[in-house]
């Protein structure tokens, strides 16, 4: 199912507030109004924290009236199709859901140097994955790890270039959504609970001596993907 997006209302409901592009972005802790302008303009889609900062803003009872934001009912919600990327500096690993029960795909793709090195580039594999399962969103966790940011903006630039909806979660965001479980092994068992397509892929804990197996990887992607998911049940 296509979930519509809506007219972008940002301009009428910033000149009905009487503030200008430069207000906005004061407003948003940004100094660059650049950013509101592409809003305005739909070169741009809004991430959910911004559409929710806009709506304080504008004093809008929903972000329905925001540039690119989806349309979101209870039922819809279960429909709604997100890509969720976990990135490392020398690996994506991704978990594609509809609705908070249903993982469609999952695994990870690993980007080696040297001898080895990768020779599909990570742009073409994510606009490949986009491609294939056609999100509705595209969901990270925020990282300042050089590298990984790297492989972050790249990947927003593809989601940009196909019209998806980027969206950026914070680790306090995922513990939040996890809230009795310690470490990410913890969190794998309530995801596989939750989500039986990926319970024959749960990996144990490794020993001290270990290294950690690549399976965890998605499992990372998922509880990216359920904590988005939490912040969209609570923003209804």
């Amino acid at each position: 199912m296509e979930i519509q997006r809506l007219r972008n209302y940002i301009k009428s409901h910033r000149k009905r507030a009487g503030l200008s592009q430069p207000d906005v972005a004061f407003l948003l802790g940004n100094s660059d109004e650049t950013q509101v302008s592409r809003y305005e303009n739909d070169r741009r889609l809004p991430p959910l924290e911004v559409a929710l900062a806009l709506q304080e803003i504008f004093k809008v009872p929903t972000v329905s009236g925001l540039a690119g934001e989806q349309v979101i009912t209870n039922t819809e919600l279960e429909r709604h199709r997100v890509l969720a990327i976990d990135i490392r500096p020398q690996r994506i690993a991704y978990c594609v859901f509809e609705g908070t029960t249903l993982a469609l795909d999952w695994g990870t793709k690993v980007f080696r140097t040297g001898a080895y090195a990768a020779k599909v580039p990570l742009s073409v594999k994510v606009a490949r994955l986009m491609s294939e399962w056609q999100p509705h969103a595209v969901v990270m966790k925020a990282t300042k790890v050089r590298r990984s940011a790297q492989k972050m903006r790249v990947i927003e630039r593809q989601a940009s270039m196909a019209g998806v909806a980027v969206h950026f979660i914070t680790i306090e965001a995922i513990r939040h959504a996890f809230p009795t479980e310690r470490n990410k092994y913890e969190r794998a068992r309530v995801i596989a609970a939750s989500l039986p397509e990926l319970a024959h892929a749960l990996p144990t804990k490794p020993k001290l001596w270990q290294c950690e197996p690549y399976r965890i990887g998605f499992f990372d992607a998922a509880a990216i993907g359920l904590a988005y998911f939490r912040q969209l049940e609570k923003s209804q």
